[in-house]
């Protein structure tokens, strides 16, 4: 059983069914109701039956009878290896002719699936599929048989690299499907028989799913349009190629690669031309039809005894195909037809150019990698190279000194932490105050507007009291800028000092990673250095000491009870460091900004604003009672 669960066909001797390299099967697509069937299928005795319709009815006037013509109800046997009726399914298909390549191809075996037909015979379902689980085609088919062997037949010590190309052929042009810059791409001779695609890209895959991921996304890009057999009609020949390259060690530790390529290929439908089609369309036709004219050249001059030229370079697709068609190479050739009788001379000429192919002989051999090409081969021998250089690397190694950095770094990353932390209690604090400072002015403003008049006018109505609170607020402001001036400078200073420690910490962090990446193996140390770095760093920390409480002035309409006890001293915190208090500014922003954001700037400690007022009015009504 395979990984799918279907049942693993047994490879047979050389002589049988499943040795030969060269097969051609025929898939019949199902037949609509109309017109009537042509074709007659026997999947036991492997063969085809094609009855040519019979024209229409001419009656002969004077004799009253009717004429028939001569070549009316002719029909035509064609045996192949393997014959799948309308009823086939795409799983039967794959077991019987694509999974003994994909096994040949596994031991390195090229191999290559060519789909061929009249335009809407069902190549492109064959190779791509659609549909759910049971629509899969010979591409999604082969992937997973490909990756179930790596993952539960091959050998632990085995090793595979799986690459992908994807191409088209578009009248007479080549261009890779998986990157639409690479276009009008060259052909040229690899000096050995063969040929390569210059410049074609090759994708590295993993596992099934990024294969069918690069399968729709060269799918989306192929040429198509729409014809009247087809409305969705390939104009162009697909190919998409899988190398599989093998890896596999002995006892002794030698390895032998082998390089295992399939081909799967999706070929233009033939049809007649369209004299009311576009002149687009006709160019295409035209294209296609010589491209398949020269491949039934190729297939002719093959099964021809004592042919001396087979016309390969007249075509890209036959020159891409040479080693498919008479080469090293196992190739299945699966011929749809349409069974309708609107269709009998596509379908005939169809079974008739694959009776010839199934002449043509192919030699498969297996690719070893002899010259250390494969990309397999220098991956190995670059793993191989980067072992060696470390084990060098490990031998003269101290692994104590690099033990010491590692806990060296964790210190100074953990001492990081702590001033991140400091900085972000700070930042907390700023907010806080100014959320004081906000509590604060909405409290003078809700007592500017209690304060009335003696004729219950409110106060602020009189021009005298007006200009009283401005000398006050005045005062006030002068006052509370002074010291928010001091705290500012204060709280930069600090901010300052915590910037340089953490740039300290950074550098110091940055030298051990340079140590470690540049330590020597002839033992050399710098152990003294390192210390005597960290020792300093200690010292600037410990030596640096918050503002005294000598440097803060305490406000001047605040007794000395009120003031201690709102506002702290730098020594009353209970961290060891001064925590200053304020709004942070950048360096940019001015203390004129300060002053146009608040028309009244009160300091946060200060509660005396209800006193000072209470002194202005008292001032105010005197005023008036004098007057």
């Amino acid at each position: 059983m395979d990984h799918n669960g279907a049942p693993v066909k047994k490879k047979a001797p050389p002589g049988s069914k499943a040795a030969d390299n060269f097969r051609v099967v025929v898939r019949i697509r199902p037949h609509l109701q109309k017109p009537p069937a042509c074709v007659v299928a026997d999947e036991e005795q492997k063969s085809v039956t094609v009855t040519k319709p019979e024209k229409k009815k001419q009656i002969d006037v004077e004799n009253f009878r009717e004429i028939v013509g001569a070549d009316a109800n002719q029909t035509h046997v064609f045996t192949f290896d393997e014959v799948f009726g309308p009823s086939a399914t795409q799983s039967s298909i794959f077991v019987e002719c694509v999974q003994p390549i994909v096994d040949s191809v596994l031991e390195g075996y090229n191999g290559s699936v060519i789909a061929s037909g009249q335009t809407g015979s069902g190549k492109t379902y064959t190779i791509e599929g659609g549909g759910q689980e049971e629509g899969k085609g010979v591409i999604p088919r082969v992937t997973e048989q490909i990756f179930g062997y790596i993952e539960n037949i091959a050998s632990e010590t085995d090793r595979f690299l799986v690459r992908v190309s994807f191409l088209q052929i578009y009248n007479e042009k080549l261009s890779d499907l998986l990157d639409q810059k690479l276009d009008n791409l060259k052909l040229r001779d690899d000096g050995l028989g063969g040929v390569y695609i210059e410049s074609l890209s090759e994708h590295v895959v993993r596992n099934t799913d990024e294969i069918l991921h690069l399968v729709k996304l060269g799918s989306h890009q192929r040429a198509t349009a729409s014809t009247k057999s087809n409305k969705e009609s390939s104009r162009s020949h697909a190919v998409f190629t899988i190398i599989v390259e093998h890896a596999q060690y002995d006892s002794s530790g030698g390895s032998v690669i082998t390089i295992g390529k399939m081909r799967m290929v999706d070929l233009a439908g033939s049809e007649r031309l369209d004299t009311d089609a576009e002149s687009k369309q006709q160019e295409e036709t035209k294209n296609i039809n010589v491209s398949l004219h020269t491949f039934g050249k190729v297939v002719t001059a093959l099964t021809t005894p004592g042919a001396r030229h087979i016309p390969y370079r007249e075509s890209k697709l036959t020159r891409i195909l040479q080693d498919s068609l008479g080469g090293n190479c196992k190739t299945a050739l699966i011929a749809t037809i349409n069974p309708s009788a609107s269709c009998y001379t596509e379908t005939f000429n169809t079974l008739s150019f694959a009776k010839r192919a199934k002449n043509i002989k192919n030699t498969a051999t297996v690719n070893k990698d002899i010259s250390h090409k494969a990309l397999l081969s220098a991956y190995e021998h670059e793993i191989q190279k980067l072992r060696e250089e470390l084990q060098q690397r490990d031998n003269g190694v101290d692994k104590e000194q690099i033990e010491r950095l590692a806990q060296e770094c964790q210190e100074a990353q953990r001492e990081k932490d702590e001033v991140l932390e400091k900085l972000e209690a700070q930042e907390k604090k700023t907010v806080e105050v100014e959320l004081e400072k906000s509590a604060m002015m909405k409290k003078i403003a809700d007592l500017e507007n209690a304060v009335l008049h003696r004729s219950r006018v409110p106060v602020t109505e009189s021009e005298e009291f007006r200009k009283a609170v401005q000398k006050e607020q005045e005062r006030i402001r002068k006052e509370t800028e002074s010291r928010l001036e001091n705290k500012l400078a204060e709280l930069d200073k600090e901010k300052k000092r915590l910037q340089e420690e953490r740039a300290e910490i950074q550098r110091e962090k940055e030298h051990y990673a340079k140590i470690r990446a540049e330590f020597q193996p002839d033992g050399r140390k710098e152990d003294d250095s390192i210390t005597e770095n960290l020792d300093l760093l200690k010292r600037n920390r410990q030596t640096t000491t918050p503002p005294s409480s000598a440097s803060i002035r305490k406000p001047s309409s605040i007794n000395a009870t009120t003031w201690a006890q709102r506002c702290p001293l730098p020594g009353e915190f209970p961290s060891n460091h001064y925590q200053p208090t304020g709004r942070r500014i950048s360096s940019a922003e001015s203390l004129s900004s300060i002053r146009k954001e608040n028309s009244l700037s009160i300091h946060p400690r200060m509660n005396f604003a209800s006193t000072s007022f209470e002194m202005v009015g008292r001032k105010v009504h005197n005023n008036y009672k004098h007057a």
